[in-house]
């Protein structure tokens, strides 16, 4: 599913399907992801240690070992609950996320590919 909106003076294209947002004038694209709101109002940068933080909140541990990775399953559950209106969303963004995060093919990613990953988001252009 196909839409546009515009937001601050700025046309988007957001596909459901790719779950991308587009912005019309720049031609940018981006992957659409859910965002923990407690972090998005506090507006800080995460550094490391709250990348640690939010690995160990979000990873389970894996197999009969102590290592802990990121599943899709383990991102659902660390999330706060979606309105059932919006599980399909967070399900994609889940999908989505891990598999930008896992480097190794693994279907999991571990503390280091969860930290590339978010100092990349945390680091790339607007």
């Amino acid at each position: 599913k196909i839409f546009e909106f515009t937001a601050r003076g700025t046309a988007y294209e957001v596909d459901l399907n790719q779950m991308t947002q587009t912005n019309q004038t720049s031609g940018r694209t981006r992957t659409i992801r859910i965002v923990d709101s407690e972090l998005a109002a506090d507006g800080a940068a995460l550094g490391f240690d709250g990348f640690r933080t939010a690995f160990h909140k979000s990873a389970a541990a894996v197999a009969a070992g102590s290592n802990k990775a990121v599943t899709k399953e383990a991102l659902l559950e660390s999330w706060p609950e979606p309105e059932p209106n919006r599980m399909r969303l967070a399900q994609a963004t889940s999908e989505a996320v891990l598999r930008d995060m896992d480097l190794r093919g693994k279907h999991k990613a571990d503390l280091m590919e969860w930290i590339h990953y978010w100092a990349l988001e945390r680091d790339s252009p607007p």
